[in-house]
């Protein structure tokens, strides 16, 4: 008789009754899922960041594309030490501040591209 296939233990994403998915990729990971055509993008480009959330971080991207017109905006209330309670992932939709520190931002580059 053969042996039981070994059972991963649930994942709390997931139905218990569904196994893991496989674990995700990691930096440095080769081949990449999808083709990298980052540096194909031409078009102004407008990075909207929030300190508590992505912060900085997303600002890397911003140097892989062909575009030289590149607008970066990150939201920062604190100072970096307190950036665990800085603005974060979901403060440009729902914080009282989100129309001064989002919205108006976005629309004036908008309205000059």
């Amino acid at each position: 008789m053969a042996a039981p296939a070994e059972r991963r233990p649930p994942c709390r994403h997931h139905p218990p009754w569904r196994a893991c998915p496989p674990r995700p990729r990691r930096c440095g990971d080769a081949p990449l899922p999808l083709a990298d055509h980052l540096e194909d993008i031409q078009e102004p480009l407008f990075c909207l960041g929030a300190a508590g959330g992505f912060g900085d971080h997303g600002l890397y991207t911003t140097t892989l594309i062909a575009s030289t017109n590149v607008t970066a905006h990150v939201v920062r209330r604190l100072t970096p030490a307190r950036e665990d309670e800085d603005f974060g992932h979901g403060d440009p939709l729902y914080a009282a501040d989100a129309v001064d520190q989002v919205r108006a931002p976005l629309a004036r580059w908008l309205l000059h591209h």
